[in-house]
């Protein structure tokens, strides 16, 4: 008989197993690839954000401490500038010239970047005002200043007055020239704290004049060093004989804003780090004004935060609202 022979398949006994098996293996491959993965980029991206957070407080305590250092360059200036006013006696004759006040700061490099002026500010009795104008008007004869005098007049209830004699540079400051610091009764304040204190103080917060002229709205602090009549130093004077040798006031100008910019080390200025500065003494006064200066490169919502520390009498400097040639 003939027969007809098919092919048929045979099944291989386990090979359904053996496909199970490579398929959960490959399953197992792939999840495991997933989780190390998924691992890997967790171990990395808290890698970079310990790396940014590192960079950060760098970048910052470079910025933060080359502020502090600028500060403290500016105040040991302005007591070299006072010292050297109480050697030569122009403090207590009072007859320093607007030529030796231009040298004086020149020679001991008192104005620093960000400084926007350093003024002589002499104690003037109101009963000698009048000679003190004519002294200024003579001084100021051949310059930008017409008809030298101090603004605003006495008001009668102060025996003494506090103007702004001498400034460098002038072409910036004319506007402060002849301006009466005892006409506010909170910078008065501030410069009485000074002179008791015998050390050097600061203001709180204030918006310059130059800037009101211009429509600005950028905030100042001014930095206030008493001088004296004696070479001893006024820690060891008593209050009465600070009162009674003191001759006046050396008194510098911070805008913040160029202070900060142009203590921002160059690598920091391309990280683009955000600035906001605070007045912790105006804080803890209750003080409303105690922002001293916020990026304007800034969107962030400003909340409370650290700040710079007025350095000053006491608890710190006590605060006006006007620099040395405006009235706010």
């Amino acid at each position: 008989r003939e027969q007809h022979l098919s092919p048929r398949r045979t099944k291989t006994r386990g090979a359904g197993w053996h496909v199970t098996v490579l398929k959960a293996f490959a399953v197992a491959i792939l999840l495991g690839g997933i989780f190390i993965a998924v691992g890997a980029g967790v171990i990395i991206k808290k890698q970079q954000i310990q790396s940014l957070h590192s960079e950060f407080f760098r970048e910052r305590k470079i910025l933060v401490n080359s502020v502090k250092s600028r500060i403290e360059c500016s105040l040991k200036n302005a007591r070299t500038l006072a010292a050297a006013l109480t050697l030569r006696g122009w403090a207590q004759e009072g007859n320093i010239s607007r030529m030796e006040f231009s040298r004086l700061v020149d020679f001991g490099d008192a104005l620093v970047d960000g400084i926007y002026g350093i003024s002589w500010i002499p104690c003037v009795s109101v009963v000698d005002l009048p000679a003190f104008e004519a002294y200024g008007r003579q001084q100021y004869a051949n310059s930008n200043v017409r008809n030298f005098h101090v603004k605003p007049p006495p008001d009668g209830t102060d025996p003494q007055i506090m103007p702004v004699f001498l400034i460098q540079p002038e072409d910036v400051n004319l506007g402060a020239i002849g301006f009466n610091l005892f006409s506010n009764p909170a910078r008065k304040k501030a410069l009485d704290k000074a002179r008791d204190a015998g050390m050097s103080t600061t203001t709180a917060r204030i918006i310059l004049a130059q800037e009101k002229e211009e429509g600005g709205g950028n905030f100042g602090v001014l930095y206030i060093t008493p001088v004296y009549a004696v070479l001893d130093s006024p820690e060891t004077l008593s209050i009465a004989d600070r009162r009674r040798y003191h001759k006046g006031f050396v008194n510098g100008v911070i805008r913040i804003e160029d202070f900060i910019r142009n203590a921002e080390d160059s690598e920091a200025a391309e990280q683009h780090l955000e600035w906001f500065l605070y007045d912790n003494t105006a804080l803890q006064e209750g003080s409303e004004d105690v922002l001293l200066y916020a990026d304007k490169r800034a969107s962030l919502d400003i909340g409370d935060g650290d700040g710079a520390h007025r350095r000053g009498a006491g608890n710190g400097g006590d605060g006006g609202d006007g620099d040395a040639g405006g009235d706010g």
